[in-house]
């Protein structure tokens, strides 16, 4: 992997993380997701640090996994393994977990594992061009993150069933309405509306600070961890099909997928 794919650096007392794969919508391939992890562990545990912030380069935030790359492993018998699952479910845990603020600068369309990230953030600028889905479904996989969790308590158990079984993409508008985005900004300020509002987290008593983000999040995320544990395995399930070969095929010569329940 190339050590540009996630970018970092500090702002004083703002640590700054981009997902830096701009000709793909910034998709992630698999080692991405163990440097992404290893960056925010780094982060979380800085005392000089108060807030992060998750941004994309280019038109997008993150427009999930690599699907080509997924392919391709496809092929050779080792889709995901369970490690890949688990370092993805193990990043839900940092931001969700550790005491630092995070905020998601969500540039543009947030997909799959993208959306993923932006819903276990604290806070969510979104630029007003931005979109969210959760398209797994429409490819025979399971939804990871903890997005079955925290979804939910974040829009409601109604919006977060429809969004997640229809995999159909959701307008900033529409996330803003439902309570997802924090604000709506013009697309080029996204970035510095975001870094105003982690500098002006940063300014504040850290102790405090995370002590109410601990609460808060411990108030409805008890469950958590089982969420988790339980999307691996449903995860690992459904890359045991006919259905998921299907849903790759049929991506790749731009069809509808004609999936059989096998």
């Amino acid at each position: 992997m190339s050590a540009a794919e996630i970018l970092y650096r500090e702002e004083g007392p703002v640590g700054v993380v981009t997902f830096d794969r701009p000709r793909v919508l910034n998709a992630f391939r698999r080692s991405m997701f163990a440097s992404l992890l290893e960056t925010l562990e780094a982060a979380t545990a800085d005392p000089l640090l108060r807030a992060i912030v998750l941004t994309g380069s280019g038109r997008a935030f993150c427009a999930g996994i690599d699907l080509k790359e997924l392919a391709a492993r496809a092929e050779r018998g080792a889709a995901v393994e369970r490690s890949t699952l688990e370092a993805i479910q193990q990043i839900t845990r940092t931001i969700v977990l550790r005491e630092k603020i995070v905020v998601a600068a969500v540039n543009g369309p947030a997909v799959g594992f993208g959306a993923e990230l932006a819903v276990a953030a604290d806070i969510r600028i979104a630029a007003e061009e931005a979109t969210f889905a959760f398209p797994e479904v429409q490819r025979a996989l399971f939804a990871t993150g903890g997005s079955t969790h925290l979804l939910p308590r974040l829009v409601g158990l109604g919006r977060a069933l429809d969004w997640l079984v229809s995999g159909r993409t959701v307008s900033a508008e529409e996330a803003l309405a439902a309570g997802l985005v924090t604000r709506l900004v013009p697309r080029k300020d996204v970035l510095e509306v975001a870094l105003e509002e982690a500098r002006r987290i940063a300014a504040n008593a850290p102790i405090p600070v995370g002590r109410i983000k601990r609460l808060l999040r411990g108030s409805f995320d008890s469950e958590l961890e089982r969420g988790l544990r339980q999307e691996v395995e449903h995860t690992l399930a459904c890359l045991d099909t006919e259905d998921f070969s299907e849903g790759l095929r049929s991506f790749f010569r731009g069809r509808s997928p004609r999936f059989t329940g096998r």
